[in-house]
C-alpha cells in the first residue's frame, strides 16, 4: 500500500514536470520564431534590445498569470460565500485585519502566490469547495483563450502578438498543471482538492478548519484561544494530506500553550510515522521539536544533528524570515552553542521581523518563547 501511494505521488511529480517541460519548450519555440521574424533589417544592438524586451514580457506574463490564478480563487470564493482574508503574490501580501486592508511582506516556500478566504459555515458537514478550488484554473483558461483569439488580429504588431502568444501558452500550462488532479511531492493541486474533498467528510472538515484558523490568525487570535475541537487529532491514519495537516495543527496548538512535553511527544510520533505530512511542515515541526528540547533541558544533541544537516541548512536559509525559524536560530545559538554574540544577532533579526509580521498573535507567541530562552541563559 505504501509503495502504491508513493508511486502515485511520483507519477504526479513526473507528469507535472513533463507538462512544464513541454509548455516551456512551446514557449521557447514561439520566442525563437518571434525573434527570427525581426532578424532582418535591424542592427545587432536593436536585436539585443528585442531579446531583453522578450525576457521582460515573459517574466511579466508569469506574474500576470499568477495574479489571475489567485484572483480566480478570490472571485469564485466570494461568489460561493467565502470572505476575504489575504491575497499574496510572491512576497507581497495584502491582508484584512479588523476590517482594514494592510500590506505586508511574507514568503512561503514552494508558493508563487496564495489567496486565503474565510469559509462559510459547515452545514451538515458540507460546504462549497469545488468552485473555490477551481477558480484559479478557470481564470487561467479564460485568459489563455482570450489571448489566443487576439494573436491573429495583432499579427502585424510584434510586441502585442508576442505578449498574447505568451499569455496563451503560460495560461494553458498553469491551468493544466493545476487543473488535472495531481499530487506533486505529496501536495494535492487544485484539481485533486476539487475532486477528492467531497469524498471524505473528515478531510473536508479539516479543510474548513485550516481556512477558519487562517482567518482567525489574521484577526490576531492566538491558536490557544481558538476552539479546542478544531485541533483534535483526526481519527484513523494520516495518509490524507488534509488530515495530516490537521495533526500538525494539533502540535502547533500545544506549542502555543507551551505544553512542551506533550508537544515533543506529538511531534516525535508525527515525524516517525509514514504520513502525508508535507516536507515544509516536517521541517517546521523540527524547529518546534528542537525548541522543546532546549527549553526543557532535554538532551538536544539528536535534534541539533538534524538541525545542522545540509537539508535543514538550505531550508533555514530559504525560510530565514519565518519567525519560528528565527526563534529556533536564536535559542540554538543561546542555549546550545552558548554564543551570546551570535544569539544577539538573531535576536535583533527576530525583533525586526516580528514588528512587521502579518500575524500578530503568532509573533507574540514566538516572542514569549524567545524571552523564556533568555531567562534560562
Amino acid at each position: 500500500m505504501k509503495r502504491e501511494k508513493k508511486a502515485k505521488q511520483d507519477h504526479g511529480t513526473v507528469f507535472s514536470t513533463l507538462c512544464m517541460v513541454l509548455f516551456g519548450a512551446a514557449l521557447g519555440i514561439f520566442a525563437g520564431k518571434d525573434l527570427f521574424e525581426i532578424v532582418e533589417g535591424v542592427s545587432f544592438g536593436e536585436y539585443l534590445l528585442h531579446v531583453a524586451w522578450l525576457i521582460v514580457m515573459m517574466t511579466a506574463v508569469f506574474y500576470l498569470q499568477t495574479i489571475l490564478h489567485e484572483g480566480g480563487h478570490l472571485v469564485c470564493g466570494l461568489l460561493t460565500g467565502y470572505r476575504f482574508v489575504s491575497f499574496r503574490i510572491g512576497s507581497w501580501m495584502v491582508q484584512r485585519e479588523n476590517g482594514r486592508l494592510r500590506f505586508h511582506r511574507y514568503t512561503l516556500a514552494g508558493t508563487a502566490g496564495q489567496c486565503l478566504l474565510a469559509p462559510p459555515e459547515l452545514t451538515n458537514g458540507k460546504m462549497p469547495y469545488k468552485l473555490y478550488n477551481l477558480g484559479g484554473v478557470l481564470a487561467n483558461l479564460l485568459a489563455a483563450a482570450l489571448a489566443g483569439l487576439l494573436v491573429v488580429p495583432c499579427r502585424n504588431v510584434w510586441d502585442a502578438k508576442v505578449l498574447f502568444e505568451m499569455l496563451c501558452v503560460v495560461g494553458l500550462g498553469t491551468a493544466l498543471t493545476n487543473g488535472i488532479p495531481l499530487r506533486v511531492q505529496g501536495v494535492a493541486n487544485d484539481g485533486a482538492n476539487a475532486r477528492d474533498l467531497g469524498k471524505d467528510p473528515a478531510a473536508l472538515r479539516a479543510f474548513w478548519v485550516q481556512l477558519s484558523m487562517n482567518a482567525r490568525q489574521a484577526e490576531g487570535v492566538p491558536l490557544r484561544e481558538m476552539p479546542e475541537e478544531w485541533f483534535a487529532l483526526p481519527d484513523g491514519g494520516l495518509d490524507n494530506i488534509m488530515l495530516a495537516s490537521q495533526a500538525v495543527l494539533h502540535a502547533n496548538r500545544l506549542m502555543s500553550e507551551q505544553r512542551f512535553a506533550e508537544t515533543a511527544q506529538c511531534i516525535d510520533a508525527l515525524l516517525q510515522g509514514d504520513t502525508a505530512i508535507l516536507s515544509l511542515h516536517r521541517k517546521l515541526l523540527l524547529c518546534d521539536r528542537l525548541t522543546c528540547a532546549l527549553l526543557t533541558g532535554e538532551d538536544a544533541a539528536p535534534w541539533l544533528v538534524r538541525w545542522n544537516s545540509k537539508e535543514m541548512k538550505a531550508f533555514r536559509k530559504q525560510m530565514r524570515s519565518f519567525l519560528s525559524v528565527q526563534r529556533t536560530e536564536y535559542l540554538a545559538a543561546l542555549l546550545a552553542e552558548r554564543d551570546a554574540a551570535k544569539a544577539e544577532v538573531f535576536h535583533r533579526k527576530f525583533e525586526q521581523r516580528a514588528k512587521t509580521y502579518p500575524y500578530a498573535a503568532e509573533a507574540a507567541d514566538e516572542r514569549a518563547l524567545v524571552e523564556l530562552g533568555a531567562q534560562m541563559a
